[in-house]
């Protein structure tokens, strides 16, 4: 029978082998296990011992599977059977499974979760949970920090160059590319004076409030930003510089009409304000040309209305198809 050692020199049949044969046995065996490239056994000992032959070549397939599962070679094929050799099979194939769960992971997949193994497979959940909450918060903290970088501390408005990014998100978009738009510049009047008479604190009062009157007066889809200073820049997408202007003289009433008291004292503020038509890109690529031509025409028209008295609008009264020097600046 297999696996049953059976030697052929002893004298009477069934005898036990000799213990010179059976130390052959053994060693012939424990090289097999040990040695990595253990000799052939002897020939004489394969024909005295009934099943050496194939129990040591069982073991040289148990070493040479072990070998490559420790070198990592998951797809090696082993064709002998047995619970050692099954045990090693379920085992590659495990790791067969973890190894596409981490290419899962890898490429974003931060739900995967794996049931097997035992400890191995708590310790790479936790993983997992632990790296998807690291994700988490570095894209909290990038958003955090890209608002941020986008936004003027003190008013809480867009800054000049996320302005830009955005002015530039909404023109070429499907909804405003073929339509005109329009574009607001506002100073604060006698911005100056305030600081003077009342102190920088009370200037950032109303800088903070004119600010949330903007954007409590502008539509969702109209973008404001701090300019520089006391300077505001709006950007109304898809309507025209007359609709922009009648805008502007609302956050001109509504800047005229704020009640500020500092200190005991009242604080009078006015705004003046430029607007400037927006051409349709149509099929155009944008520019910070194209805008900072057309932010230059708004700020002319602002110096117009500063210079013209303040607190009032200049420009935008006019149709955009016959848009002269006061509407969109003057003629080239």
């Amino acid at each position: 029978m297999k696996g049953e050692f059976r030697s052929e020199s002893v004298e009477r049949e069934g005898s036990p082998p000799s213990a010179e044969l059976a130390g052959r046995v053994v060693r012939a065996v424990e090289e097999a296990l040990k040695l990595p490239h253990p000799a052939p056994a002897d020939e004489a000992l394969l024909r005295d011992v009934e099943g050496l032959d194939s129990l040591l070549e069982e073991i040289a397939a148990l070493r040479e599977f072990s070998l490559a599962m420790a070198r990592g070679e998951l797809d090696y094929g082993a064709r002998h059977r047995g619970v050692v050799i099954g045990a090693l099979k379920g085992l590659q194939a495990n790791l067969r499974h973890l190894t596409w769960q981490a290419q899962r992971i890898a490429s974003g997949d931060l739900d995967v979760r794996v049931n097997f193994l035992g400890q191995f497979s708590e310790a790479f959940n936790s993983m997992t949970d632990q790296l998807k909450g690291t994700l988490r918060e570095k894209d909290r903290l990038a958003a955090r920090y890209k608002d941020l970088s986008d936004h003027d501390p003190l008013t809480g408005l867009y800054n000049r160059s996320a302005f830009q990014e955005e002015a530039a998100r909404l023109l070429t978009d499907e909804l405003f590319r073929e339509r005109s738009s329009a574009l607001i510049m506002s100073d604060i009047d006698h911005f100056k004076r305030i600081n003077d008479s009342f102190g920088h604190q009370c200037g950032d009062e109303v800088l903070r409030r004119v600010s949330g009157l903007y954007r409590a007066g502008l539509r969702q889809e109209d973008i404001v930003c701090r300019y520089g200073g006391e300077e505001f820049l709006i950007l109304a997408p898809g309507i025209s510089a007359g609709v922009a202007r009648g805008i502007a003289q609302r956050l001109g009433d509504a800047v005229r009409e704020m009640r500020i008291v500092w200190e005991g004292s009242p604080v009078a503020v006015t705004a003046s304000f430029g607007v400037c038509a927006l051409p349709p890109l149509g099929q155009d690529g944008f520019t910070l040309r194209f805008l900072r031509e057309h932010v230059q025409i708004a700020d002319l028209n602002l110096y117009r209305a500063k210079h013209g008295g303040r607190d009032q609008v200049v420009g935008g009264d006019c149709d955009d198809a016959d848009a002269g020097a006061e509407c969109c600046g003057p003629e080239n």
